[in-house]
């Protein structure tokens, strides 16, 4: 039988968004239990960058190629005959800047109506992982307050619209720039801290809106550096869910005193290298409680940038997104969309 082949986005080596290149291989075989995805847009993620550079390295048993969501159309795996009459979108474990990627049946979803099968590709990773630290690991409950880092993300635009839209509680965003403040504060967050205005003490700007008791929730992607100013925000028997050490994985300075006295609780997660079954009963969840929401427009994905990726071409709209990732200066989701 002749070999078929795709195209997909290769890391020749590691190093700056120079090494991404276009190459091509073999089709990928779903196992059983697995579909065959047509890939018709995939999102950019923070944790493509290191492992690009190749100081992150996959999950054993990952595909080598980037890409921890997409969304698209399943095909026959024989004929490559596309079923659009289901859009669906997918996480995944990686293989999603391709043509074609295998995902488990059990970790697609049907695409919200109301959204494009493009723009769904900015749901799968972003918004999971927000479910899962807001309300699976967070226990956020109506009326409670969370602090979100860095609230211009992906992972921030969702969580903000998940705590104020569909939870019930009050969010506190922090970012940088003045022009993602303005958006935030559009978006439905009732208060916002900017990182560049260094007269803002986040610990008593949290205390003017909550009150001196504190704020239930963290949601801490920055790591130990901010650990002793979480704690201090936070009421007694506050939680803190760290998903992310985005400013490094050690401090010196860390006081257990007060973490001991106010019975503070941190959780710390991933969701990439989560089991098969955590992620099926988690995408079930999410399925069941969140997607419908998308459908009455009570929450949207928020989308920086869209870039167009055509595989006649070269991968230039793909280092293009890198770099704007790299940048810090998007508000929401970047994509890359595939010229069919």
């Amino acid at each position: 039988m002749e070999k078929r082949t795709m195209k997909f986005i290769n890391c020749n080596g590691f190093g700056d968004v120079s090494v991404l290149q276009i190459a091509e291989r073999e089709i990928p075989v779903p196992k059983e239990g697995e579909v065959l995805l047509k890939v018709v847009a995939f999102g950019i993620n923070r944790l493509d960058i290191p492992q690009r550079k190749g100081t992150y390295q996959a999950p054993k048993g990952a595909s080598d190629i980037l890409g921890v969501e997409a969304s698209g159309y399943i095909v026959n795996p024989t004929t490559l005959e596309p079923d659009q009459s289901r859009p669906v979108m997918a996480l995944l474990v990686g293989g999603g800047y391709a043509e074609y990627v295998t995902v488990p049946k059990t970790q697609l979803m049907d695409v919200p109506k109301g959204i494009s099968v493009e723009d769904a590709a900015a749901i799968p990773e972003a918004w999971i992982t927000s479910y899962l630290i807001t309300r699976r690991l967070g226990g956020l409950k109506a009326g409670e307050k969370a602090f979100i880092y860095a609230a211009a993300s992906g992972v921030g635009t969702a969580t903000i619209q998940l705590v104020e839209r569909v939870f019930g509680g009050d969010s506190i965003a922090v970012c940088s720039g003045e022009d993602k403040v303005a958006y935030l504060k559009g978006l439905g967050a009732k208060l916002v801290l900017d990182r560049q205005n260094k007269e803002q003490d986040p610990v008593q700007e949290v205390r003017k809106f909550a009150g001196d008791a504190g704020i239930d929730l963290v949601l801490d992607c920055v790591g130990p550096t901010k650990l002793n100013e979480n704690v201090s925000m936070l009421k007694v028997d506050g939680r803190i869910i760290l998903y992310g050490i985005l400013g490094g994985g050690n401090s010196p300075d860390v006081n257990f005193g007060p973490i001991l006295a106010k019975r503070i609780s941190i959780i710390s997660t991933t969701l990439r290298t989560r089991s098969e079954d955590f992620k099926n009963e988690l995408i079930e969840a999410f399925a069941k409680e969140i997607l419908g929401h998308f459908e009455t427009k009570t929450i949207v994905p928020v989308i920086a940038k869209k870039f167009n990726l055509s595989w006649s071409a070269d991968a230039e709209p793909v280092r293009q997104a890198h770099a704007l990732m790299e940048s810090n200066t998007n508000i929401g989701k970047i994509l890359v969309t595939l010229s069919q």
